[in-house]
């Protein structure tokens, strides 16, 4: 997937996340459905990355080579659904390999990330460090519902600075709020806004 770059960058969310937050949750392609689906109830969480066979399951803070993805719907759909052994069947069989898989970089932005989950239709994307074919490795996974919580909140903080800069402009805050009203062209109150004034887009009563 092509990065993109904008305020927050992926590299940064992974930087600054709460400290329960930094673990990257895994398992092993040859761990059983049931081992990912424990670990995801434990962790509050409703996906996994699946490592390759050599890479260490549980939770780690290692580079690990990405193999697929198994998430809660996956084990619903694969797994529970057909009645299946979710003991018996491995992660590797139910998940969905890498090849499937979108994935951004440490430098998209997080609108990029949510456009490319509303373009695929997921809700996790994994965080590689380049390209697959390049050696790329696992550095973490972002949720559809952490990016929508922070680029909700950037945009509430960009609307309190910019109401913030606006008080700060030489003569706005001088200009009484009646004469204020007059310039904006909409009469403020007590200055014919009394009934049967006319209101923008009605015609005043009496009147087709």
């Amino acid at each position: 997937m092509a990065s993109g770059g904008s305020e927050l960058t992926v590299g940064q969310l992974l930087e600054t996340r709460r400290p329960g937050r930094k673990s990257l949750f895994a398992v092993a392609e040859h761990d059983s459905a049931h081992t990912a689906l424990a670990l995801m109830l434990q962790h509050h969480v409703s996906c996994v990355a699946v490592l390759r066979e050599d890479s260490e399951p549980s939770v780690t803070d290692a580079p690990p080579a990405l193999v697929g993805m198994l998430t809660l719907s996956d084990f619903l759909e694969r797994v529970a659904l057909p009645k299946a052994d979710s003991g018996a069947v491995t992660c590797g069989q139910v998940m969905t390999p890498a090849e499937s898989v979108a994935y951004v970089f440490a430098d998209n932005s997080l609108q990029s990330c949510l456009s490319i989950m509303a373009e695929v239709r997921c809700h996790h994307l994994p965080v590689l460090s380049a390209e697959p074919s390049e050696g790329g490795v696992l550095l973490g996974v972002v949720a559809m519902e952490e990016l929508l919580g922070l680029t909700a909140e950037a945009r509430s903080q960009s609307r309190g600075a910019l109401a913030e800069t606006i008080a700060r402009l030489p003569g706005l805050a001088s200009v009484p709020r009646a004469e204020a009203g007059k310039r904006g062209g909409v009469a403020p109150r007590g200055e014919g806004a009394g009934e049967g004034a006319a209101r923008p887009g009605r015609a005043p009563p009496g009147r087709a």
